[in-house]
């Protein structure tokens, strides 16, 4: 009797076992299942000011020296787009977003810095400052606008490192009493500020008075212990003080 042949369909069935596996194996590589993810990051600039963004990395937060620096230009009424990805692990040039520190410097006028861990509504390293939209499955598109309210927040130039130790003179106007050549402004520290003469006829400046002060924006404020007080406003060239002194008339200050 013919005995029945039953190898066939085990061999057939062997060979789609090894053909699936094949393409189980192959489908399972790792650069078929591992994707990319970008994220597009948008720095517009809607401000009258050209911005320049100074981006940082530190060799450690603890003495902040820099490692590495990259600056970026935004002109006003334009826009900078900087594309991260996960599968993008070094850049000789610092991204914007994942730097340890930025300084934004408005024009000539201005100047702020931030860390990621600022918790202010203008810091452009917190991503939750940012409109976030999906560009696709595998893309996401983080927009910061910087606006009015950024180039108000920030500190102006004058104000920022080097105030500490300046001297502001005043030479002319209401406010420079007969027989003085001049008025003297001297910023001691943070809080404390010095009044300093020069009378004619004199071979040295006399010491006038120590008050305390505070900035707000653009404006600084002097005061004493009686709250007796004058305004020093900067002029619109970002040049001068402009005062009024015990009420006697404008003077402008001019830093030496």
């Amino acid at each position: 009797m013919k005995q029945n042949i039953i190898w066939k369909p085990f061999l057939k069935s062997g060979i789609r076992f090894s053909l699936y596996s094949i393409l189980l194996l192959i489908s399972c590589r790792p650069d078929h299942i591992s994707y990319i993810y970008y994220k597009e990051f948008v720095f517009k600039n809607e401000t009258d000011f050209q911005l320049k963004v100074d981006a940082i990395n530190f060799f450690s937060f603890v003495d902040r020296t820099p490692e590495n620096f990259s600056a970026y230009i935004i002109e006003s009424k334009d826009s900078l787009t900087q594309v991260n990805s996960n599968g993008d692990m070094s850049s000789y040039r610092i991204e914007i977003a994942y730097s340890d520190s930025v300084v934004v410097t408005f024009g000539n006028k201005k100047s702020i810095s931030f860390t990621p861990g600022d918790h202010s509504r203008y810091n452009i390293l917190n991503f939750r400052n940012f409109n976030i939209d999906s560009v696709s499955e595998y893309r996401s598109r983080y927009t910061y606008t910087f606006t009015q309210e950024d180039y108000n927040n920030a500190a102006p130039l004058v104000f920022g490192e080097g105030f500490v130790g300046s001297v502001w003179r005043c030479t002319e106007g209401e406010g420079v009493q007969e027989g003085l050549l001049y008025n003297e402004l001297r910023f001691i520290s943070n809080t404390e500020v010095e009044g300093w003469v020069q009378a004619e006829g004199e071979a040295l400046p006399e010491f006038y008075f120590t008050v305390g002060y505070s900035i707000e924006g653009e404006t600084i404020t002097v005061f004493d212990d009686d709250d007796d007080f004058f305004i020093a406003t900067l002029n619109k060239d970002h040049t001068g003080l402009l005062t009024n002194i015990s009420e006697e008339g404008e003077c402008v200050f001019y830093k030496q």
